[in-house]
This record gives structure tokens, C-alpha cells and sequence, in this order.
């Protein structure tokens, strides 16, 4: 049972950004205790509810480390209901996180004296964050603890780890980083990019941009980070302008191969293939209705053909085919 009224004698300087898990494992290593899970259970404070941002237990942590728990809050993905978490000013689903894997920015470590001093950022759960604003240094993957319950207690985990310097981000290329970043501190806009869900709109810049920098047959498994930032600018590029940007660059492509390639996946490889497998995800509808609606009317697909998980309506292969015919 949480009891404590007043902060404890040990405490730690916080700074806006950290998430309340990295404000307690640095508080629990001040305190000489050396798991943050079992320092959670010696003050009271249920640890799996901290880890998923529960607003009791960030403000119990709060009264112990005597900061403001509102910006704490505001930098821990809570979860607010099944599969979908709240950062900042954003609803982000749980497939727009990387949240078992810590990753950290390698400068951000060599400039301290002791682990105690490292933060870690909220923002740096989600997969298309990939760069340490401060430092422009790429995030490196620490090692992952022996017990998967310490996976948010970042201290212990940095104990003796020596990340190599990590890449420097190019200035340009963590535009999507930036957008996003502006999404979670200010809420979504008005225009269509806004209105997709956060993870839709960062996956399907990174994965339109990946086709557009790196080409069609490109492996997602293979880029590396500096490539999937210039990826999620090149597609924000394009998705900045709505459907009919999308449209237009998906008929540039098309017109960029020889006359005689009539497969659409040749075409569009990485960003279809990433596409067809999303579809347990309803929210991927706007943006597959449009690349479906788009093939349909510009290949030769058969009647009946299944493209994106709908079949291809007669009506559009016929107006597809009379054009073929009037215009040769």
C-alpha cells in the first residue's frame, strides 16, 4: 500500500521528455535499490501499471521524486484502452511502438558521470523514432535484460554497455521525426495526413518513401536507420498533398517503366507487399482503398482478380479496356 507523503531523501533531477519508468529506475538506483520492479514494491506502487502509464501510480511516483507529475504524464505512453496508448496529445496504437527493446542515444551516454544521470525519453518507444534531437545521433538496441519484466527498468540495462558512437542523422532526413514529434506535442491537424491514425500516417510515409528512395525490391528487413528516415521524409513529401499526390506519384512510377510491364507489384513491390500484409489492421483501408481504386483503373487486372483484399469490379476493367481500345 502506497503510504508516502513526502518525497524521499534521495532524489533526482527530472527534464521534460522522460518517461515516469526512466524517472524511476534512476530514482530507484539512488535509492540502492538495484531492480525497479522490486523498488515499486517496497514504496507501493504497482509496476506493471507505472510501465503502462497509469496516471495513480505516475503521481505516487511523482510525490516520491518531488516533481510536477503533469509533464511526466504527458511523456509516458498510457494505455487508455485495449491495444491503444496516449502520448502527449496523440491516441497511438501499440503497433507504432518498440516498446521491449530499449533503445538509447549513444551520446546522451557518454556525457554523464553515472547511469543515474541518463534519461530516457517517451517518445523513443515509438518505431519511427529513430533520432536523439539534441544530439542527431541515430538510437542504438541495448541488449535486452535476463528477465523480460525488467525491460523498462533502463539503469540496470546500461550497466557496462558500450554502444558504438552511432550514426549522424543528415539534417534533412528526420522531417517525418519532426512531424510526428509535432503531432504528439500539439495534436493532429486538419488536413489528410493528420486525420490518419499516428501509426498509419508514419508507416505509410516510411514505406511509400522506401519505394520512392530505395526502389521496389528493396527488403524492409535490410535498411538500416539512416534509410528509413530518408525514407519517412521522401514519403511525407508526397503525403503532405492527400490522395491525389499519392495518386499522382503511384502514376509516375508506373509511367517510369517500359511500356510492356503490366505487373503492378513490379511496379509498387515494397509498398504493396506491405500493404496486403496489413490487413488485420482496418485503419490501412484508406490508404489500400486508394492504391486498390488506382491499379484497377490504370493495369489490365482480370475480372474477379482479388487486389488488396477486394475483387476487381467489371465496370472498371471494362472502362479500363474500352480506353485501351479508343486510344491504342
Amino acid at each position: 500500500m502506497f503510504t508516502a507523503t513526502e518525497p524521499l531523501p534521495l532524489t533526482v533531477p527530472t527534464t521534460i521528455g522522460e518517461s515516469a519508468t526512466s524517472f524511476a529506475s534512476r530514482l530507484a538506483r539512488r535509492n540502492g535499490v538495484p531492480r525497479l520492479i522490486a523498488f515499486c514494491s517496497d514504496v507501493g506502487i504497482d509496476y506493471f501499471a507505472l510501465v503502462n502509464g497509469d496516471p495513480v501510480e505516475i503521481q505516487r511516483l511523482a510525490v516520491l521524486g518531488d516533481i510536477d507529475p503533469v509533464p511526466l504524464q504527458a511523456a509516458t505512453p498510457s494505455l487508455i484502452e485495449p491495444g491503444w496508448f496516449r502520448l502527449g496529445n496523440e491516441r497511438i496504437k501499440f503497433t507504432g511502438f518498440i516498446r521491449t527493446t530499449l533503445r538509447i542515444c549513444p551520446m546522451c551516454i557518454s556525457e554523464v558521470r553515472n547511469t543515474t544521470e541518463i534519461v530516457h525519453h517517451g517518445v523513443w518507444q515509438l518505431a519511427a523514432i529513430r533520432t536523439c534531437v539534441k544530439h542527431g545521433r541515430h538510437l542504438v538496441a541495448v541488449p535486452k535484460p535476463k528477465n523480460g519484466n525488467d525491460c523498462f527498468d533502463h539503469v540496470p540495462m546500461l550497466d557496462g554497455f558500450q554502444p558504438t558512437a552511432g550514426d549522424l542523422a543528415a539534417s534533412q532526413d528526420p522531417e517525418l521525426e519532426r512531424y510526428l514529434t509535432d503531432r504528439i506535442l500539439t495534436g493532429p491537424g486538419k488536413s489528410w495526413l493528420d486525420r490518419l491514425p499516428f501509426h498509419i500516417a508514419a508507416q505509410t510515409c516510411e514505406m511509400l518513401g522506401a519505394l520512392l528512395t530505395l526502389g521496389p525490391r528493396v527488403k524492409r528487413a535490410e535498411l538500416a536507420d539512416a534509410q528509413w528516415a530518408a525514407a519517412g521524409t521522401a514519403g511525407l513529401s508526397i503525403l503532405r498533398g492527400g490522395p491525389e499526390a499519392l495518386r499522382q506519384k503511384l502514376k509516375e512510377i508506373q509511367d517510369s517503366h517500359p511500356v510492356g510491364e503490366k505487373r503492378y507489384r513490379s511496379h509498387y513491390g515494397v509498398f504493396f507487399d506491405w500493404l496486403r500484409f496489413r490487413d488485420d489492421d482496418r485503419d490501412f483501408d484508406v490508404v489500400r482503398d486508394i492504391v486498390r481504386d488506382f491499379i484497377f483503373k490504370n493495369f489490365p487486372v482480370t475480372v474477379g482478380s482479388t487486389v488488396l483484399g477486394k475483387h476487381c469490379p467489371e465496370q472498371l476493367l471494362h472502362s479500363f479496356s474500352t480506353a485501351k481500345q479508343v486510344f491504342g
